[in-house]
């Protein structure tokens, strides 16, 4: 360095000046020298002209012991060289971050800079430091491995003694999907103490889909004291796996009032094979509402259509009111025969429960049915279909749409021409609210109703 330029800096330094940090063509052995000065101007200096070198990995552990310095600039330069460096400072950042006091914002920063460019190879490099905090940072990135260099180092945090850091090493386990941590995840599921863990682990079998999950996971259900929560993620990994040797157990729980309703998704995850055993309890239900074995059977589709269409044909009722609204939602032709058979020749109320979901299929003869209900004046069956014919939208059929309304409607029916986009309508049902003593609500965008001429 030339000897004006040197001599220009030791008197800066020398003189307790923050504003320029030493020059930049210093060897980086003096600036780390200079980071045990007892001027904090000189620490400061050095620091700072650290943090503009391209590689000062060996500063780290001086940067680090700077850390602590009781002037609030040399622990903002410290922080800021040591987040230059990246990766290999994180050790000594998550040190002087814990122990920073007022400076804990400085470090924290540098860290989150670290965190935001981080790619799977340094997330390795991390995980395999023999520091634990800083295996514990890069677990808490939440990123998705798929290198499976990442087993063996998880393998060693999934006992370690803090319950988020093995949450975290679970989730970790899943994202990788390797066979290799399939005991490790049945031994948490059945032996670790905090629920939380072992909730997440029967998430993540589920999410390994190897069919050997399926008995710890049973077993995890029937498990003496087990949290809601446990249950409720190893009935889910269940469902995930689709093993129909799931189908008894989940039967068993479907009139659960805990897990009942997650019981009776998986089963419509796991398909077909679970559709005798959702045909058994949709049929026993006491009310008109399908509720999560409805759900489960909608979400079969195909193969629930045709026993479906029985229960209908059986007129067992609240059971063929159900299987009614969830051939409506499915929306397979195969359904509509038996509706049609009830629009045809039933009461008024029955009408609109078949019309209802008769305008959920789409089929020549369900439109040529519900057409004609509507040039007949049939109220009940123009209430029950009203969003079949606001999806035509055709001009003129306001009225008896109204009509309908004032005669046989319902809130939901009201709402549904509310918002539908047509002002006649739009007024028409506001003067029904009005007049009905109901509150109706104008929720164009979140009602998810028909639209005027949608189709």
């Amino acid at each position: 360095m030339p000897r004006s330029i040197a001599l220009t800096w030791l008197v800066v330094v020398t003189s307790g000046c923050f504003d320029d940090p030493a020059p930049a063509d210093r060897p980086t052995d003096e600036l780390i020298a200079d980071l045990r000065a007892a001027d904090p101007a000189i620490r400061w200096s050095a620091a700072s002209a650290l943090a503009e070198r391209a590689d000062a990995t060996a500063a780290v552990e001086p940067l680090a012991a700077a850390a602590g310095a009781d002037d609030e600039r040399v622990r903002e330069a410290v922080a800021r060289a040591l987040g230059r460096i990246g990766v290999p400072a994180v050790g000594p950042l998550l040190v002087a971050r814990d122990g920073a006091g007022e400076a804990r914002d400085r470090f924290e920063d540098a860290l989150q800079g670290i965190a935001s460019e981080l790619d799977e190879d340094a997330i390795l490099t991390l995980l395999s430091s023999p520091d634990r905090a800083t295996r514990v940072f890069a677990l808490e990135q939440r990123r998705e491995l798929r290198d499976p260099r990442a087993v063996p180092p998880l393998l060693a945090l999934s006992s370690d003694e803090d319950a988020v850091v093995r949450i975290l090493t679970v989730r970790s386990f899943a994202s990788l999907r390797e066979v290799r941590v399939f005991d490790a995840l049945t031994s948490l599921l059945e032996r670790d103490e905090d629920s939380d863990v072992r909730a997440e682990a029967a998430l993540a079998l589920g999410v390994l889909r190897d069919a050997r999950a399926v008995e710890p996971l049973l077993a995890a259900l029937d498990r003496t004291g087990q949290a809601d929560r446990v249950r409720t993620d190893a009935i889910a990994a269940l469902g995930s796996l689709g093993d129909p040797r799931a189908v008894p157990r989940l039967g068993e729980l479907l009139d659960d009032e805990s897990v009942g309703g997650d019981a009776a998704l998986a089963l419509g995850s796991i398909g077909e094979a679970a559709l005798g055993v959702l045909l058994d309890a949709f049929t026993a239900g006491s009310n008109e509402f399908p509720g999560p074995v409805g759900e489960a059977l909608m979400a079969i589709g195909a193969p629930a259509v045709e026993p479906l269409a029985q229960l209908v044909e059986s007129r067992r009722y609240p059971a063929w009111a159900r299987a009614a609204q969830v051939l409506g939602r499915i929306g397979d032709p195969r359904g509509a025969p038996a509706l049609l058979a009830v629009l045809a020749s039933h009461e008024g109320f029955d009408r609109s429960r078949a019309a209802a979901a008769l305008a959920g299929i789409e089929d020549p003869a369900v439109e040529s049915a519900l057409l004609a209900a509507f040039e007949a004046g049939d109220h009940p069956a123009i209430a029950g279909a009203h969003r079949f014919f606001v999806r035509r939208g055709t001009a003129g059929t306001e009225d008896r749409l109204l009509e309908a309304l004032r005669k046989e409607g319902s809130v939901s029916m009201a709402e549904a021409l509310l918002n539908c986009g047509n002002a006649r309508l739009a007024e028409g049902a506001r003067a029904w609210a009005a007049g009905e003593g109901y509150e109706i609500h104008d929720l164009p965008m979140m009602g998810g109703g028909p639209a005027w001429g949608g189709r």
